[in-house]
Formats: C-alpha cells, structure tokens, sequence
C-alpha cells in the first residue's frame, strides 16, 4: 500500500503561503483605512472587499474574513487582537 503525504492539508494553512495583506500594494493612507475597518465590528468584510477591489486589490470576502478571523498564513488580526 502507498502511503500519501498529506502533511501540507493538515492545520488548515499552507506552508509558506504569503498573506494577501502583504501582498497588496497600497498607499499608505490605504493601508491607515484598511487597518481601521478590519478592527472595525461594524464594517462588513464585504463592503472591505468592495473597497479592495475598487482599489485595484481583487479578493475575495471569504478571505478578508478568514483574516479577521486570525486564521490565514500572516494571523496579524489575531495578534492585534491579543495586544489590545
């Protein structure tokens, strides 16, 4: 019998995997506006991504969510949350 590595589908997180926050190339007031509607409760991650993508910056809501949430590959809203 074969046996398959599948260790990368374990945790949910891919291994070296570069967070879209990272990538995204915004100005640095930008990334004041964007910092404060992820703190934000009450800003959808939808209209976040609405604004993204007007800017140029082509997401998905689900993964404006899933860093909120803390679990894609940077967690720096997590931290964030943590610290305050």
């Amino acid at each position: 019998m074969t046996v398959i590595d599948i260790e990368e589908f374990q945790g949910g997180r891919r291994p070296n995997a570069i967070c879209w926050r990272r990538k995204a190339r915004l100005s640095p007031e930008q990334e004041a506006k964007l910092d404060a509607a992820l703190a934000s409760p009450d800003i959808t991650a939808r209209t976040i991504t609405d604004v993204l993508n007007s800017w140029g910056v082509m997401i998905g809501e689900n993964v404006v969510a899933k860093h909120r949430r803390g679990v894609c590959s940077c967690s720096t809203v997590a931290s964030q949350a943590v610290a305050a």
